[in-house]
């Protein structure tokens, strides 16, 4: 997940690095020296001291897209992913707002639409998360990273219920399964079973435009080895473990991913 968050980080810097010059807009010298202040902070990465010129900035010129841009950015520079802390949940708050805040202004801003997916993914908040790659979709319907993003959340919904069904029914992290109460596998087959199978559909999809996108084979290991724990007998599982081992060993192997996933 960090490496699409940095994949999408690299993106949003780019729409901050073009977007219309300050120079070239109707605007006082007074926002101007704010701005440049802030532009100047943030690029000795001082994101914090650097977010409150800009919105210095913004407070006098509402209308300075430039500058809701490198706040937002700035507020995503320091959003730390994984990072559960209140302050952390703060920053991704104020990195939210101000992304909305180009949205706004921008609607198929196809970099704050990633960002926002992806601040959401880190945060766990899936069905947010999941509203907001499928918006992605909608602007770039081939975009690996999202495509790869539906898998991710596909057995991020699932793995915590497995992990406690494993622990229910003593099982240690490393045994094999299936999990072996029929009626546990059941339920939740009946709950989890097709969205592990659609987020495998649209990881297949990623591979068979990009048999090399180690992101897309390392989510198909996860998925797989999720499917095979509602496996119906040890041969489906068998099978099925041999196939995730095998888009494993692919993903180890595989050049990291490009930036943007597109």
């Amino acid at each position: 997940m960090r490496l699409l968050f940095k994949s999408i980080l690299r993106s949003l810097l780019a729409l901050a690095l073009l977007a219309l010059p300050v120079a070239a807009q109707e605007v006082s010298r007074a926002v101007r020296d704010m701005f440049n202040v802030g532009v100047r902070l943030f690029e000795a990465e001082q994101y914090r001291a650097a977010a409150e010129s800009f919105q210095k900035a913004i407070d006098m010129a509402p209308n300075l897209f430039q500058a809701r841009v490198y706040l937002a950015t700035s507020y995503v520079q320091l959003f730390v992913p994984g990072d559960n802390s209140a302050s952390n949940r703060e920053v991704a708050k104020q990195a939210l707002d101000a992304l909305g805040n180009v949205l706004q202004k921008d609607p198929k801003n196809l970099p704050a639409t990633d960002s926002m997916a992806s601040i959401y993914l880190q945060m766990r908040d899936l069905p947010k998360a999941t509203d907001w790659v499928h918006r992605v979709l909608m602007l770039n319907p081939g975009n690996k990273a999202a495509l790869t993003t539906i898998g991710l959340i596909a057995w991020l919904e699932f793995t915590d219920k497995d992990r406690e069904a494993r622990q229910t029914l003593d099982m240690k992290p490393g045994d094999p399964g299936p999990l072996p109460d029929d009626e546990l596998r059941a339920e939740l087959k009946a709950q989890y079973g097709e969205k592990l199978l659609e987020g495998i559909g649209s990881v297949q999809q990623v591979l068979a435009d990009d048999s090399t996108y180690a992101d897309a084979m390392a989510a198909m290991a996860r998925l797989l080895r999720a499917k095979a724990d509602l496996a119906d007998s040890d041969s489906e599982y068998q099978t099925i473990m041999v196939e995730a081992d095998d888009w494993a060993r692919k993903a180890g192997g595989a050049a990291p991913a490009k930036p943007g996933g597109k």
